[in-house]
């Protein structure tokens, strides 16, 4: 059984584009909505910080941005769909929150997106029955500088971010529902609605479906204003209490536990256990309440082991009862499948050069899109037999995965260098640069996350405080001997402590005083850093192995240079 669950966590919960990804998941710094507070089918309203200063303004949309659309090859995707996490969420009863969580390209937004769309095909087939199912979604994205001042601009007074997020789940219900929605006018400060009163209309609402799936995707960004994040957040629990099945997206592990629930029945071998304990352990399990002297309390078993016939051993105790654990599901996707990896790879290469790979699924649904063989497709199947590819597509597709190390983005930006390549031994060869296309990204996130808000004037303290948090963290990890392993939050925090007595007036060592203190550090970073819990304690480490060879060997001079007593970076 779980010894002890994590103080850590908050209150409020119980204890033909070619490319598969659009640019929307790797930054979003380029993103405009296309309509303001319009509440129709493909709309984004805008939310601003109530402060004087521009701070971290988001839109709010059922849909995400128009650069994204849906990946051309929706079966990279099958090993999330086909996953004991997603196929248990989507089943659950009691209602499941499940977290998918990834880095930077990691496909969150193309996975989230193309979630809603499978799921409203189940809707669809079931709109005859009285009580139909419901899919609900909301896409959040942060504004860049210019769009956020203008928003500010627009809407000097604008209504709380929470009242503006369920007024769209409202919105949705009432098209559903064929309704005008009486309480959700588009909110502004001459609509005064109370965010009560709009969730008890959205619950009784809830009562006319059969079943409810929410798809929620990159909530993470609202974290820079925690209040409004842990209000969003308790309303999240709220509607799972009520049996909506809800799905996040975030690059941001937040509160991340290093226990879990396991079973209590001995058995010899793990993998006799429920596939879920392997896992991230039990989110369910069999729970026979009475004390037992081996656990020191209750007495918990995986499905599978009670499906054997196995119990406490106690045959005067009732039967148990089927527990559900109250905090949310954790799925990481940072690091896709070798599997899917290759096979992305080969249907990419293919769209390009030709196919040179054998007809096998997936690629035999797609042999109509591929072209005629460019001189790398002649290459690549030159050598090849018939049913089996050559040496050399296997060396190439092979190496493109190992340099990806499971971040599709970066697999698509890999490929972009192949294309161009004069030849293939110039794309074997061994590289001692990173590709321009993977500093280009970098560029952007390091500009989105950090810069921006240290050089911008207009940015608050607090945001200037975790920009400069960002930017020690991410030094430090870039000094780090094992860029897998990384650094153990203590000693990462303990540097982080001494670096602040060198920034006084950002004020970040303040971030570092809380329970919060590890999401701190990973929210500061927007998932340039993220969190390893496999060894029973925090490990932070990059993203992505190719950010550490970008910060150790300085591509970006803001980052070694910036020197926050003088408030400028040191080269310039």
């Amino acid at each position: 059984m779980q010894s002890a669950l994590s103080p850590k966590y908050p209150s409020n919960f119980p204890a033909p584009d070619r490319r598969l990804f659009g640019s929307g998941d790797i930054h979003h710094s380029t993103f405009t909505p296309s309509r303001s507070m319009t509440f129709t089918d493909h709309t984004s309203c805008h939310y601003t910080s109530m402060s004087s200063k521009v701070a971290n303004a988001v839109s709010i949309s059922p849909s995400p941005a128009e650069s994204l659309g849906l990946p051309p090859a929706p079966w990279f995707f099958d090993y999330i769909f086909n996953s004991l996490e997603y196929d248990r969420w989507v089943k659950s009863v009691p209602s499941r929150l499940l977290r998918l969580v990834g880095g930077p390209g990691s496909g969150k937004t193309s996975f989230a997106a193309l979630a809603v769309k499978t799921l409203r095909e189940v809707d669809q087939s079931h709109h005859h029955h009285q009580k139909p199912p419901l899919v609900l979604s909301i896409f959040l994205s942060p504004l860049n500088t210019r769009d956020a001042s203008a928003a500010v601009h627009q809407e000097q007074n604008p209504a709380p971010f929470t009242v503006q997020f369920l007024t769209e789940i409202e919105r949705q219900l009432d098209a559903k529902l064929r309704l005008n929605s009486q309480l959700s006018p588009p909110p502004s400060p001459q609509t005064q609605i109370d965010a009560t009163a709009l969730f008890n209309s959205i619950r009784f609402k809830l009562f006319r479906f059969s079943d409810v799936w929410f798809v929620v995707d990159d909530l993470d960004c609202l974290w820079s204003n925690r209040e409004e994040y842990f209000e969003v957040e308790e309303r999240l629990e709220q509607l799972r209490g009520l049996g909506v099945r809800i799905l996040i997206t975030s690059r941001t592990p937040f509160h991340m536990r290093v226990d879990k629930a396991v079973c209590d029945v001995p058995l010899e071998y793990e993998h006799e256990h429920d596939e879920e304990q392997g896992r991230n352990g039990l989110v369910s399990w069999w729970e026979c309440d009475f004390d037992h002297d081996e656990t020191e309390g209750p007495f918990w078993m995986c499905h599978k082991c009670k499906e054997a016939g196995h119990g406490c051993g106690n045959l005067s105790h009732p039967p148990p009862e089927l527990t559900t654990n109250p905090f949310p599901v954790t799925f990481d996707i940072s690091n896709a499948p070798k599997p899917s990896m290759e096979s992305l790879i080969i249907h990419n290469l293919q769209l390009e050069h030709g196919q040179f790979w054998p007809l096998e699924p997936p690629f035999i649904s797609h042999q109509d899109e591929y072209p005629p063989l460019s001189s790398l497709g002649r290459r690549l199947i030159s050598s090849s037999t018939p049913g089996k590819p050559s040496r050399e597509a296997e060396d190439l597709v092979d190496k493109l995965v190992q340099l990806s190390y499971g971040n599709p983005s970066m697999a698509l930006r890999l490929l972009e260098t192949a294309h161009h390549a004069e030849s293939l031994d110039a794309v074997m060869a061994k590289r001692d640069r990173l590709p321009s296309t993977i500093v280009e990204m970098f560029d952007r996130l390091i500009d989105t996350h950090i810069r921006d808000q240290l050089l911008d004037k207009t940015s608050s303290r607090e945001a200037r405080a975790r920009a400069a948090l960002a930017l020690h963290a991410i030094r430090i990890l870039g000094q780090a001997e094992d860029p897998f392993s990384g650094v153990e939050f203590e000693d990462l925090k303990a540097m982080l402590l001494g670096d602040s007595k060198s920034c006084p007036s950002h004020g970040f060592q303040e971030l570092l005083g809380g329970e919060e203190a590890v999401d701190e550090v990973i929210g500061a970073t927007g998932g340039l850093l993220t969190v390893d819990t496999s060894a029973g304690r925090y490990d932070v480490r990059f993203f992505h192995r190719d950010l550490y060879n970008y910060v150790n060997e300085r591509y970006n001079e803001f980052i070694s240079g910036w020197q926050c007593g003088r408030g400028q970076n040191a080269s310039i």
